[in-house]
């Protein structure tokens, strides 16, 4: 089946959810919003108004036609109830994409339940489909067919570590087993780990705090990315750019002559020391916030239309689940090696202005 049609959808949660209903404005010739279930806050009636949709707060008032449910709610692993409410529109033959994080077993549960009902499941990742996140993927299976990885240097925060790894999984061949050799952890915000991932050594270093007045606030950072081969350095600096290449100081050798010491570099010498790959700049919060998650997350939403109308195999459903459930195995045992974050109650006054470093 493969005709043009428009799915209808419904968004659980207003919290991050708005940026799902965000994203479905961008692609709504192929998607309609249909309402929004939550509980009944001041904030989920704004947005049901803004966005013109009914509001619902019991999941027996949801219009039964509903073709995809988006279940931006809490896992149980973060203290919520989003894989109840996954299973339960499962179980009413609704497809549903439910936001990371989510335990293995529950994946493996949503994934039966769905398969019972003859429906799609999906666990949802903006981070993987960011422009600078695909660059980076790119420029890092460029790099990998000329040279082998000698290193790899991981910092995040444990907020965003499962996606960590699912981006890990897009820039290596197989990220299975990873191996913890040391955890430093107890001595502030950030804890690393060292091991390997499979026979690579790597550094992990997570920034393992949050903030008990607004938990959903102060990320200190996203992913930065750091593989060496023998000719250099591959950095993905941010989750949002830039991506940069260093390549390795090769002096020049002892047979130049003196008076020519200058002049008769080989030609690697006359590349930048530091080059940035594409953009130069990176983009603001609130280009983050108001363009590229939505468009990342429209990209997840299409994804599961596509399969919804049959437009990809089947067979796709269940090796993205098979691979998803690896991820999770993986995001749990580093998750369980950093142990609880540091809570703080540090105050909203904290923003610097750049501009003063320029003084």
């Amino acid at each position: 089946m493969h005709q043009k049609k428009v799915i209808k959808t419904i968004v659980c949660g207003v919290g991050f959810g708005q940026f799902y209903l965000e994203a479905i404005q961008l692609i709504k010739d192929e998607v309609k919003l249909i309402g929004i279930l939550s509980n009944g806050s001041e904030k989920s009636k704004k947005c049901a108004e803004y966005y013109g949709v009914d509001l619902y707060t019991d999941i027996d008032d949801v219009p039964s036609y509903i073709d995809l449910a988006c279940v931006v709610v809490k896992s149980e692993s973060m203290g919520g109830q989003g894989v109840n409410l996954a299973i339960d529109f499962l179980q009413r033959n609704v497809n549903v994409i439910l936001e990371h994080p989510v335990c293995h077993k529950n994946i493996a549960k949503c994934m039966k339940t769905a398969r019972e009902h003859n429906v799609f499941f999906k666990v949802g990742d903006l981070y993987t489909n960011l422009p600078s996140v695909e660059k980076y993927t790119d420029c890092t299976k460029e790099l990998l067919k000329k040279q082998k990885p000698q290193y790899i240097e991981i910092q995040c925060s444990t907020r965003v570590l499962f996606p960590m790894v699912h981006i890990l999984s897009k820039l290596l061949t197989n990220i299975s087993p990873i191996k913890i050799v040391n955890c430093t952890k107890g001595s502030g915000i950030y804890q690393i780990i060292s091991g390997t991932i499979g026979k690579i050594p790597f550094l992990l270093k997570a920034n393992n705090e949050i903030n008990i007045n607004e938990p959903d606030s102060y990320i200190r950072e996203f992913h930065s990315f750091s593989i060496d081969v023998q000719g250099g350095r591959l950095i993905l600096t941010d989750t949002h750019g830039p991506v940069i290449w260093q390549p390795i100081l090769k002096l020049p050798t002892l047979d130049i002559e003196p008076k020519d010491r200058f002049t008769k570099y080989p030609r690697e010498l006359f590349n930048e020391s530091t080059k940035i790959i594409g953009d130069e700049k990176a983009p603001s919060y609130d280009v983050i916030l108001s363009k590229l998650w939505p468009t990342a997350i429209a990209k997840d939403i299409k994804e599961i239309r596509g399969m919804i109308l049959d437009e990809t195999k089947k067979e796709y459903d269940l090796c993205n689940m098979q691979q998803m459930i690896l991820y999770a195995k993986l995001w749990q045992q580093l998750t369980k090696e950093l142990g609880y974050p540091e809570l703080n109650n540090h105050k909203n006054d904290v923003w610097v202005d750049p501009s003063s470093f320029e003084k």
